[in-house]
């Protein structure tokens, strides 16, 4: 009981962003996955930035199995690059496992244009599905 306790209140920041919201906007909207793919890219270490890979097992930032690709996309869109359709397709499914980092995220960044906070969600029923 007190591991379902936990896991409840990991997946709920104190501003109000959930698991779900975040996989919802990433699924929704390219600019949140935009964003989202920005911010798991700026918790690389300064070398893996460079070297576009994932050399440190710090549980922030992306994946080994991600970091090579996703790096190099992240690169792309922080000179000005829009995500291709293709890009979007295949770091789409990719970006979902990066929720509880995205949440960290969300709980320490002020509301605002950039970060809006998300709006009250209404109560769904139990079993109900996002999608």
């Amino acid at each position: 009981m007190a591991k379902a306790a936990n896991m409840a209140t990991q997946e709920r920041a104190l501003n109000g962003w959930t698991k779900d919201h975040i996989q919802h906007l990433l699924m929704t909207s390219d600019v949140a996955l935009e964003r989202g793919l920005l911010q798991i890219y700026s918790r690389q270490t300064a070398d893996e930035q460079r070297s576009k890979e994932t050399k440190e097992d710090n549980g922030v930032g992306f994946s080994g199995q991600d970091g090579a690709f996703l790096s190099d996309v992240a690169s792309r869109v922080q000179r000005g690059q829009k995500l291709t359709a293709n890009q979007i397709r295949i770091v789409r499914p990719k970006m979902l496992k990066y929720w509880r980092q995205l949440l960290e995220v969300a709980a320490t960044k002020p509301t605002g244009p950039s970060f809006p906070k998300p709006a009250p969600q209404p109560k769904r029923r139990r079993n109900a599905q996002l999608f």
